[in-house]
């Protein structure tokens, strides 16, 4: 598929060969994770959108970090006046600013925060949190009942032991969901 609503330039740095280069990139792999060819270019729009607000105040893609990410949806999103086709919907280009720095990050283009100190349960649940928070935009309090349940699980599921995410299995989730006996 080619990726020609990729073909604004935007200004230095983000002008050009860079921008195309990224948002070409960014297209492909959403491709590759079997995303449709709608949600791609719904997507690519919002990081485009996203690439502009950057420009105007001078933030290189090597500098987004997720409070910028969360600016731009918060407070530039609710009283956008950008001109279309600029994404406007907070809900997508959320997602969309989320899968783009995954992506950046992957590419080394932004280097990744190290998850915080602690124990490996606290570094578990301090992802899905973020996730909850980045991906799903849950409130405090539903975040926090999530991250408790989810306590709850790896104690049931590993008690003391290592945490093996990649031993949980769907019969393990039904078991733990159909028996709350075992939660305090």
């Amino acid at each position: 598929m080619k990726t020609s609503f990729v073909g604004d330039r935007v200004g230095s740095p983000l002008d050009g060969e860079h921008l195309d280069i990224i948002l070409a990139d960014f297209s492909h792999h959403l491709q590759s994770l079997g995303y449709a060819s709608l949600t791609v270019q719904d997507y690519c729009r919002s990081a485009k959108h996203f690439f502009r607000w950057l420009r105007a105040r001078h933030v290189q893609p090597a500098d987004i970090t997720r409070e910028i990410i969360r600016s731009f949806l918060q407070k530039h999103l609710r009283h956008c006046h950008c001109p279309r086709p600029a994404s406007r919907d907070s809900r997508t280009s959320g997602t969309a600013l989320w899968r783009l720095l995954e992506r950046l990050q992957m590419q080394g283009i932004i280097r990744q925060k190290k998850v915080g100190a602690g124990t490996p349960r606290e570094r578990i649940i301090t992802q899905f949190d973020r996730f909850l928070l980045d991906v799903r935009g849950l409130a405090p309090t539903t975040r926090q009942a999530r991250r408790r349940t989810a306590l709850e699980l790896l104690a049931w599921r590993f008690g003391n032991r290592p945490l093996r995410l990649h031993a949980i299995t769907a019969k393990d989730l039904v078991r733990f969901v159909s028996q709350p006996s075992h939660r305090n």
